[in-house]
């Protein structure tokens, strides 16, 4: 056998006083701690005798914290029963059903199965299947549809949109409730990016373009009246020099023709450059017509020539 040295020696009592330590830990509450637990649940339990929940549950709280047993846990059920507490009395019951006390054991599956009963449930359900919507009954987020187990007696449902409130109830559950609640009807989908604008309001927009067609046509007369009307004059110049006290030669009827035929296209031409400039004007303020299938607006130039002169009308 080899020789023990000091290193290893001071190692191997380190390592047998940490297992010493770790067993004492794992062994449960201290002799004082077991002492106090049983003096708050004397205590708890008398209180709950005298029809005292509530001092009754700080004080078995305390004992279970001290020494979570069997029996002090089921004491602490039966106190927080009797404040109202249906959800934490059932909570306070987990796993008890392994505890070592079997009486603690047995009675305290019991009144869980009886609790779970009594416990009252809410669940909430959306109308509409809207994203970014979120559901909290009293401040606690749930998902849609699924039963979340309260105490009874009111509670707050929001729902929220966005990060804002949209729809609020309040609630009122007794015990045994096993509620539904169908909310959101108000909610609207919020769009992603503005919808495109629909062929009604496309055409309600309307275009400039009838309007410059106007003043165009408007300009385009006033010039062409211009010229025919001083082609009227100066052709009907030359018929008078010609004449003589009312006299005109045979050859004069084709140029008397002629500066009639000229007179009467200047007028038409200066009428419809009005019409034309005042469609403009109108259009100006109230450009709101129909365009084609390309976007383009639906604007035709028609032009007439008779007898009685020359016309320029707008088709839109």
């Amino acid at each position: 056998m080899g020789l023990i040295t000091l290193p290893k020696a001071a190692a191997c009592i380190v390592t047998i006083v940490l297992l010493a330590t770790s067993s004492v830990a794992e062994a449960g509450p201290t002799s004082q701690e077991k002492s106090q637990a049983a003096q708050a649940y004397t205590k708890g339990k008398r209180l709950l005798g005298q029809n005292k929940p509530d001092e009754a549950t700080a004080l078995l709280e305390e004992a279970v914290n001290l020494n979570p047993v069997g029996k002090y846990r089921l004491e602490l059920a039966k106190a927080l029963s009797a404040a109202g507490s249906l959800k934490e009395a059932l909570g306070s019951l987990d796993g008890i059903e392994d505890d070592s006390d079997k009486a603690a054991a047995k009675a305290g599956k019991k009144l869980q199965t009886e609790l779970a009963a009594r416990v009252p449930t809410l669940a909430v359900t959306l109308s509409n299947d809207i994203a970014d919507v979120v559901i909290r009954i009293d401040d606690e987020e749930v998902a849609p549809g699924k039963p979340l187990a309260l105490n009874p007696g009111m509670h707050s449902v929001v729902i929220e949109q966005n990060g804002e409130a949209k729809e609020e109830r309040s609630v009122v559950l007794r015990e045994k409730d096993k509620r539904k609640l169908v909310m959101g009807a108000k909610l609207t989908a919020t769009p992603a990016v503005a919808p495109e604008a629909s062929a009604e309001s496309k055409a309600a927009g309307g275009t400039w373009w009838p309007a410059a067609v106007g003043y165009g046509t408007g300009g385009v007369g006033v010039v062409l009246g211009s010229t025919f009307g001083f082609l009227a004059f100066q052709t009907t110049n030359d018929v008078e020099l010609s004449c003589n006290a009312g006299q005109c030669p045979q050859d004069a009827a084709s140029s008397i023709d002629a500066a009639k035929t000229y007179g009467n296209v200047s007028t038409g031409m200066f009428v419809t450059a009005g019409a034309a400039l005042a469609a403009g004007v109108v259009l100006t303020f109230t450009h709101g017509l129909s365009s084609s299938e390309d976007g383009k607006p639906e604007v035709a130039v028609r032009s007439s020539v008779g007898p009685g002169g020359v016309g320029i009308a707008l088709d839109y």
